[in-house]
């Protein structure tokens, strides 16, 4: 069984960072974890980038909207 995990954040930088954590640090890990911006106003896409170059998630990837679609 693949599992797949869809994060959508906006303005989350701080909080971020314990929700990456807590997905990396599953006892099963995620196939692929995609994590789309909702045009973030602060650092969370920074940190995001930040996050999966440090931790070297090649199955880790981000969206960002340019617009906010108030999702």
């Amino acid at each position: 069984m693949n599992i797949s995990i869809v994060l959508s954040t906006f303005n989350g930088d701080e909080y971020i960072v314990e929700q990456l954590d807590t997905l990396r640090n599953q006892t099963r890990l995620a196939e692929e974890v995609l994590i789309s911006d909702d045009a973030s106003t602060d650092d969370t896409v920074q940190i995001i980038e930040d996050y999966i170059a440090k931790y070297k998630l090649d199955n880790w990837s981000i969206k960002k909207n340019k617009e906010n679609q108030g999702w």
